[in-house]
């Protein structure tokens, strides 16, 4: 099972990385764990869930399946990504974020 503190340095060293390469509409500016991790009930079988938030309000799929691709990269585990902030009336209700990083 992964550990906040992991979570928190690969999400760092990914978004740092993205974050060089990437247009400045589409950098990210902001990443929270939610879902079990953040809960602290999650075990080796449960994703870790992420909400990015981006400095442009709209991203393509493309931009998010790459921000994915690299997070699952590093983290080593199936994560899903859910672009922020999530808006009042959305499906998904989120109960808990823990800040893993926040663009300086």
């Amino acid at each position: 099972m992964l550990i906040t503190d992991h979570i928190r340095k690969h999400v760092r060293e990914v978004a740092l990385a993205y974050n060089a390469s990437a247009p400045a509409e589409r950098r990210i500016n902001h990443v929270s764990l939610f879902g079990s991790y953040a809960e602290g009930r999650a075990d080796e079988q449960f994703d870790v869930d992420l909400l990015v938030g981006f400095c442009s309000p709209v991203v393509t799929l493309l931009t998010l399946g790459r921000v994915l691709d690299a997070l699952e990269s590093a983290l080593g585990a199936s994560a899903d990504v859910v672009q922020g902030p999530m808006v009042d009336g959305s499906l998904l209700t989120i109960t808990k974020v823990v800040p893993l990083y926040a663009a300086s």
